[in-house]
């Protein structure tokens, strides 16, 4: 090799090593996080919006060096290389471009004897500036005490750079509802009455519209409803129908008649009136609900003589009613169909 080439070189290796110790002579920057608070769960800055402003904070890590040739006896804080570095958050448009918020670091923000700063600052980034597909990076720069900023030339903090996002809409589901009927009770004379399935508002939500929510919701209801009808309804044994209908002010007396047989071993039943509730408020799941307990602990002897009467029940007024039974273990129970109650005028 020539001596003009080795020559060549040294030189060239003189400059190299220079510029590498002179990018972190005035300070270093070590670490950089945007707070949590500010991304999603899958570590993307939130925007506000397409437009407008998103303010978000972010820390930074930085460290600073000791300069060799200050030796005093009693070294002081003064042997620390002066620091002078530019942050901020910002985007790449032919230039690392800070967003508004940037702030310049020097010895004065250190106590002395620190070496290591961590500090927190606030940027507000313009939506309109990124461009999809893009990255929120830090944006960074090292100079000598005393450049002016405009002559600063911006870098890109390569440790860590961060996607976003736009805010999306989330739609929530109504309350959704269906009757059911219990469909595996033992055949006749056995049936079931109505049970009510409830999707509880805001169980599912969507990003496309709220009517996608709701169909989730109705979704449940198709695949579960059934089974949890047949799961948590009751099966009813049929018992005589009252008659037709029941006049209140002719001194009508009825006797009310079960099938004891079916639940041996109970002692007592327990009788309940049932009302019909308007055709359309089926809220509680069943049509009919409890108007009034006949009897608490009647006799499980199959009948209770003249226990329909207008003396014991009182009617306030004309309706569909059915009368229910249920033996206190709660293994059966009886129902009566539906039947008609009058006032006479």
């Amino acid at each position: 090799m020539s001596l003009k080439k080795i020559l060549l070189l040294l030189i060239s290796s003189f400059f190299i090593i220079s510029q590498s110790q002179s990018q972190g002579l005035y300070g270093t920057i070590t670490d950089f996080t945007v707070n949590s608070t500010y991304l999603s769960p899958t570590g993307k800055i939130k925007l506000s919006g397409t437009t407008g402003t998103t303010t978000v904070k972010y820390s930074v890590t930085i460290t600073r060096s000791i300069n060799p040739s200050n030796q005093a006896p009693n070294p002081t804080d003064f042997n620390w290389y002066a620091t002078n570095i530019g942050v901020g958050l910002g985007r790449y448009s032919g230039g690392y471009v800070w967003f508004n918020g940037s702030e310049v670091i020097t010895n004065a923000n250190f106590v002395p004897y620190q070496g290591t700063l961590v500090k927190e600052f606030t940027a507000t980034i313009d939506n309109s500036q990124l461009i999809s597909g893009s990255k929120i990076v830090l944006v960074y720069d090292v100079r000598i005490p005393g450049t002016p900023p405009e002559s600063w030339v911006k870098s890109k903090y390569l440790s860590r750079e961060y996607d976003f996002e736009y805010p999306v809409t989330t739609f929530y589901n109504d309350q959704k509802s269906q009757l059911l009927v219990k469909n595996n009770c033992s055949p006749v004379p056995e049936y079931a009455i109505d049970y009510l399935y409830v999707v509880n508002a805001n169980k599912y939500s969507s990003v496309i519209s709220k009517a996608d929510a709701n169909s989730k919701a109705l979704l449940e209801i198709t695949q579960s409803g059934q089974t949890a009808a047949n799961t948590a309804g009751l099966c009813y044994v049929s018992m005589p129908t009252p008659r037709e209908t029941f006049r209140l002010q002719n001194g009508y007396i009825e006797n009310i008649n079960w099938d004891a047989s079916l639940s041996p071993g109970n002692q007592t039943v327990k009788i309940e009136l049932l009302v019909q509730k308007s055709y359309f408020d089926i809220t509680a799941g069943e049509r009919f609900v409890l108007f009034k307990v006949l009897y608490e602990n009647a006799p499980n002897t199959g009948q209770v003589v003249g226990g329909l009467n207008s003396s014991v029940i009182n009617f306030p007024a004309t309706g569909d009613y059915r009368v229910k039974i249920t033996a206190v273990n709660g293994n059966v129970h009886y129902l009566s169909d539906q039947f008609m109650v009058e006032r006479d005028n």
